[in-house]
């Protein structure tokens, strides 16, 4: 996408991509990359408690690519995308 906002870190470096979303009632997000759901937090990954952040510690060349962040609720749904790059060797 052309438009969509862009996190540049290196390699090495920790990246924080966020979404913010509101709605009545407030929407539940998921965060997915490549159509696949991030569900799970590791030691490199870490959602944050409210879901409005992904943190990706250390980044590698293989983190690169479009994030999708997803808000839904009872109402609709409406996603966002963030591409990441990852510069450096």
């Amino acid at each position: 996408m052309a438009d969509a906002p862009v996190v540049n870190v290196t390699v090495g470096a920790t990246a924080v991509i966020s979404c913010s979303s509101s709605g009545d009632p407030l929407p539940d997000l998921t965060w997915s990359r490549v159509g696949i759901v991030v569900l799970t937090t590791d030691e490199r990954v870490i959602i944050s408690s409210d879901r409005r952040s992904l943190t990706i510690m250390n980044a590698s060349r293989e983190d690169e690519g479009q994030y999708v962040c997803e808000a839904t609720n009872l109402v609709g749904s409406e996603s966002s995308v963030i591409v990441l790059d990852v510069q450096g060797v």
